[in-house]
């Protein structure tokens, strides 16, 4: 599911003010328990697995960049986060979740501070590194990556986390705080029907 972060940072109160909206921050986070086979390798990805982009190493993260980790652990706790789920295959999330796995093993997806200011701030597609890429613009990547439409007329370089927020596809699926577990008593705490992710 998609989580929309409502930071408090000067850097994330700028990204808000330049983008006139509450959110400074997007990231993928895993709903439930995932398990699936592909070209004879097994993946199991735990409920509250988080992917995104950020431009800091924090405790769980596998890196800085373009990480995955555990989404308690990476942001500054007491952080509301609002929660949307889309509707989507299981094919296509597998596809979703090959492309996360895929960029944040790459040690060359870093940060796209450039895109940033090139990308959704200045609407331009110039200035941006062949492997590095915000937050709004790695998810918006995997969406056209498995051919989802998720906004139309507009680029993945070009998107901000409120872009992100309009999109008609997507349904609220609640709201979380950053520093609270994702999974008590053995279940997540956001439950989504069959079919949302």
């Amino acid at each position: 599911m998609i989580a929309y972060f409502k930071g408090k940072s000067l850097v994330s109160r700028l990204i808000k003010w330049r983008t006139w909206g509450d959110y400074s921050h997007v990231a993928w986070i895993v709903d439930r328990d995932f398990s699936f086979m592909h070209h004879g390798r097994h993946y199991f990805i735990p409920a509250g697995t988080i992917y995104e982009s950020w431009h800091r190493k924090a405790k769980g993260a596998s890196r800085r960049g373009v990480r995955k980790g555990v989404a308690g652990d990476l942001h500054t706790p007491g952080t509301e986060v609002d929660l949307e789920a889309i509707p989507l295959s299981d094919a296509k999330y597998i596809e979703l979740i090959l492309y996360f796995e895929r960029k944040a093993a790459d040690p060359k997806a870093k940060y796209g501070f450039r895109g940033v200011i090139s990308g959704f701030t200045l609407r331009a597609d110039h200035a941006h590194g062949r492997d590095s890429v915000f937050c709004s613009q790695l998810i918006m990547q995997g969406f056209r990556q498995i051919g989802y439409l998720f906004l139309k007329n507009i680029m993945p370089y070009q998107t901000s986390p409120v872009d992100m927020s309009h999109s008609p596809v997507q349904m609220s699926a609640g709201k979380w705080k950053t520093g609270t577990p994702w999974v008590r008593n053995g279940r997540p705490v956001i439950q989504l029907k069959e079919g949302l992710r």
